[in-house]
């Protein structure tokens, strides 16, 4: 039985209403609604279907589309060998310096070195002041007597001050005095044996200005007293009488009596003579110094220096 055969124009608007509603139907539905409504039959319509071509050559690459989106990251694969090391890097700027850290614990002592090269002498110091003198030393014991010698004299004890010593201010009308201490003042008489001595001071003296008496009593200065075994056997006196300060050598008086040759009357025997003892003696001479500077009234502060006291033992056979 042949197809209805509707009419043409609504055939076309059919199919165009179709592939409208279809969105773009394919080639076989558009050959349908020409079948239905044409009214040709299946094998007509195959008998009037055009067969394909050859293909036509490849045109021409379309525009590159658009990236698609990031696959997932693959696992990772295992490391490659080391590289060869770069050229070195220009050194940097030094940073800023680190505050300083805390102090390590000491190490051990190192090993001694060895001793170094003697170093130059260094100059000498300035001599240090004298220190004051000391006191006097007892007496030694006497020494056992020498065989006797030819008849004469000899000097058998030479008697010296230890340095110049400073006098103090005393009062005439009860004085009292210091010590000089001397060396040699120690020796032994023989008993046969008669013995002088004989001595002189050196002495200086201070200005008048700081050493004067009263009007009555103007003459002030220094006195040195001699003594044998304690007794008081010599002495000398000096007087300031300068502006200046003045030094002078005197002889040492030595008094009469006792065992002394009586001096002529008026005068002062200048040496002390000891008779022979009879026996072995030993004998010890000593001096005391002292001033009154500024006693009576008068100007004190200065005093009298003895330089030097000096006393030679004579013994004669």
């Amino acid at each position: 039985m042949r197809a209805f055969k509707a009419p043409r124009g609504l055939c076309r608007k059919c199919a165009a209403r179709s592939l409208r509603s279809a969105g773009g139907t394919t080639v076989a539905s558009a050959l349908c609604f020409l079948v239905f409504f044409s009214g040709v039959s299946s094998a007509e319509l195959a008998a009037a279907r055009p067969q394909r071509g050859a293909t036509g050559p490849t045109g021409p690459t379309g525009a590159k589309g658009a990236t698609g989106a990031r696959g997932v990251t693959g696992a990772t694969g295992p490391t490659g060998g080391t590289g060869a090391t770069g050229a070195k890097g220009v050194t940097g700027v030094t940073g800023p310096t680190g505050g300083t850290g805390a102090t390590g614990a000491t190490g051990r002592t190192g090993a001694t070195g060895g001793t170094g090269p003697q170093g130059v002498t260094g100059a000498t110091g300035t001599t240090g002041a004298t220190g004051p003198t000391g006191p006097e030393g007892p007496p030694g014991s006497t020494g056992p007597s020498g065989p006797a010698g030819a008849s004469g004299s000899s000097v058998v004890a030479r008697i010296r001050s230890v340095a110049a010593f400073t006098t103090a201010t005393t009062d005439p009308e009860n004085p009292s005095f210091q010590n000089d201490p001397l060396t040699g003042g120690s020796w032994t008489q023989r008993a046969e044996e008669l013995q002088q001595l004989v001595g002189q001071i050196t002495v200086t003296t201070p200005p008048r200005a700081i050493c004067t008496g009263s009007e009555a009593t103007p003459e002030t200065g220094g006195q040195v007293q001699i003594l044998l075994d304690g007794s008081e056997v010599g002495w000398r006196t000096t007087n300031v009488p300068s502006s200046a300060e003045r030094t002078e050598t005197l002889e040492i008086y030595w008094l009469s009596g006792h065992t002394f040759f009586p001096a002529p009357e008026g005068e002062l025997p200048p040496l002390a003579s000891v008779f022979e003892p009879g026996t072995e003696t030993s004998h010890t001479l000593t001096a005391q110094v002292a001033d009154d500077c500024g006693e009576f009234g008068g100007t004190g502060g200065g005093h009298v220096t003895i330089d030097s006291v000096s006393v030679d033992v004579i013994g004669i056979r």
